[in-house]
């Protein structure tokens, strides 16, 4: 229950923990997709200005992708902040349009960006390409959407990343629901006690202002950056979760166990 997982959270502050009860626990690298077996290098791939990027941006094999798209640059520029904010050097950002690349032009520094717009990249064979690619050069690679690339089977000539899909610890890798709707009303999770591992703004409309909120927050140490209210869900009335769900817990219970 909520009672017991915000114990433990607040016991092990998102540290790598043992399984509980038991229960199968996380393996190395769980998040990252892995690169196995032989490693060919970039030769004359057909994406080798991509490939040849990727491998110089990666430091002791490992890179985290970002590819973004004219209309998330705003949100780009969050993500961005918060991995420099953390020192995190083995990063690339790979732009699929010109709004994008003039945009990664003047916030990323020389070397961490990429333009697939030339090439007429979309994000999605990016992300494909990006994943292959990983493979050959043997980086481990995070892409910071990785859910297409998450449920993608093998295929002709595509292998599968090897992606483990796992139920990560929901106040440690925080979605925006849970933000606004708990830890915000939780005195307990505030952010000089507890800090999570990572938050994704994936649960409410205005995205990118929800992203702005939680950075400064965290980041920028703000106290009242959740409380000020954009489009949707952080009106200082909105009820919490638990207050939501009090007379209706053994129904929802009965409907996720029935599922």
């Amino acid at each position: 229950d909520w009672r017991t997982t915000i114990s433990r959270t607040l016991e092990g502050h998102c540290k790598p923990e043992p399984p509980w009860g038991g229960r199968l626990g996380p393996m190395e690298h769980e998040l990252y997709l892995i690169a196995d077996g032989s490693h060919g290098g970039c030769g004359d791939t057909r994406e080798k200005e991509l490939c040849l990027a990727l491998e110089a941006a990666a430091v002791d094999e490992e890179l985290v992708v970002v590819v973004v798209e004219g209309s998330e640059v705003e949100q780009a520029a969050v993500l961005l902040e918060g991995l420099l904010r953390v020192r995190l050097s083995a990063f690339l950002v790979v732009t699929t349009d010109d709004v994008a690349a003039q945009w990664a032009a003047s916030h990323v520094a020389d070397g961490k960006a990429w333009s697939a717009a030339r090439h007429h990249g979309t994000a999605p064979v990016v992300k494909w390409a990006t994943a292959r690619l990983a493979i050959s050069l043997g980086i481990n690679v995070l892409l910071a959407d990785p859910g297409t690339e998450l449920f993608m089977p093998s295929r002709d000539n595509h292998l599968h990343a090897g992606c483990k899909v796992r139920v990560l610890n929901p106040l440690c890798f925080v979605n925006s629901k849970v933000m606004f709707r708990f830890i915000r009303g939780q005195e307990r999770l505030a952010k000089e006690s507890h800090l999570p591992v990572a938050v994704h703004a994936n649960y409410h409309s205005d995205k990118p202002f929800k992203m702005r909120q939680v950075a400064d927050y965290y980041l920028k140490g703000d106290a009242q950056a959740l409380d000020k209210c954009g489009k949707h869900g952080c009106d200082l009335t909105l009820q919490s979760m638990g207050e939501l769900e009090a007379d209706f817990l053994s129904s929802v219970n009965d409907g996720i166990i029935g599922s």
